[in-house]
Formats: structure tokens, sequence, C-alpha cells
């Protein structure tokens, strides 16, 4: 669900009180303020009142097809009604998602006052699209970690699994039942260690699976 706070709003620095050029920035605020807000990877869509688009940087134009003069309102007719609560409550919202031709988002919504009057809304987009592959990715892991240790646990045989220095990893039950050894004993130490200390290489390296992690 979205996130509503009575945070402070955006406000609308006007033309006239612009900061002047300085050290090679240019005059010319609004070119400015439009090369400022295409820098950002997030798209940037600025609404009136009634939800007509009346900014929009490059990633919103090319990712969630919002044009300037373009109607919210029909368009993205679930954004526009978070963006007219957020209007008549002079609130902001966030997380909202968002799909669009550039991928999956999630929306921040801010309202914009100019001379204590709300103006408009501001909304950023945050594109999920890679995080959402990661998390995908990721379950996937965890769904295939699972699996292994099913294998692993469900063996008759004894495993041991060790890295590439020869530190052991983990052992299964049941080369916890052949062998006569609970696993805290062993994980965590080194062949070298084990050998030293009376288990015989024999046992050892009968049950070991070599797995460089």
């Amino acid at each position: 669900p979205a996130e509503q706070s009575p945070m402070p709003t955006h406000t609308e620095t006007p033309p006239s009180e612009a900061p002047a050029s300085h050290q090679g920035m240019p005059l010319d605020w609004a070119a400015f303020s439009h090369a400022l807000l295409n820098a950002t990877r997030d798209g940037v869509v600025a609404v009136n009142e009634t939800g007509m688009v009346v900014f929009a940087n490059q990633v919103a134009i090319a990712g969630l097809e919002l044009h300037i003069a373009s109607d919210l309102t029909s368009l993205k007719p679930e954004l526009w009604r978070a963006t007219q609560k957020t209007l008549n409550e002079r609130t902001h919202q966030l997380g909202i998602p968002i799909s669009g031709k550039g991928g999956t988002y999630l929306a921040k919504i801010f309202s914009m006052l100019w001379k204590e009057k709300v103006i408009g809304a501001l909304l950023v987009f945050e594109n999920t699209t890679e995080l959402d592959l990661i998390t995908r990715q990721m379950l996937s892991y965890q769904h295939l970690s699972r699996e292994l240790d099913a294998i692993i646990d469900s063996s008759s045989d004894g495993l041991w699994i060790s890295d590439a220095q020869g530190v052991v990893k983990r052992i299964n039950p049941a080369s916890e039942r052949i062998n006569r050894i609970r696993a805290e004993q062993v994980v965590g130490r080194s062949m070298e260690q084990l050998v030293a200390e009376g288990y015989t290489l024999l046992m050892i390296c009968h049950d070991l699976v070599w797995a460089p992690l």
C-alpha cells in the first residue's frame, strides 16, 4: 500500500527568483531545469490540478509514454486517483507500483505549492525492473539451495562438503550415523586438524565431497 505522510510539500521556485549564472552555469533557467531533470535516471513528471502533464523528462517520455499535454486522468487513471488524493490532502505518497514500456516503476507523488495554493503535483518514477530481476534470481537460488539441501540430507551415503582449502562446510546425517560423530565436531575445521586429532584419513577421504565454494 502507498505510504502517506503530512511531510512538507514541494514549493515551486518562481523563474524571477532563479539563481543567476555562476561559474559557467547557464542564464536560461528553463533550459537549465530541463537539463537537470533529464540527467536523472528516474522519470519526472509535473501535472496541473486537472491532470494535464506540464513537464516530462526524457525517462518519463520514453519509459512511461507521458508527454507534455498528456492527460493523466485517461492514460493512468489509478495514478491520477492517487495524485488527486495528494492534491486534496497536501500530503505525499510513496511506493505506488506503475507499469510502463520501460519496465516497472515505483511512483512518489508530491503536491506543489505556489503562494500557499496547490498548483499541481510532482511525480517521480523509480525504475525497479533491475531490482525485480535480482529479487527473482535470489528466490530461484534459495529454491535451488533448499532442493540441494534435501538431496544431501536424504542421501544414504555419508557426504562431507569442503571448500578448496579443505575446511569442512557440512556433513549430512548419514555421515554422522556412519562415522559416529556430530556435525558440530567437524564443521569449520580443516582436514589437517581432523587428521592430527585422530580422525582416520581413510574415513575422511572415503566420505569427502570436494566442492570449491
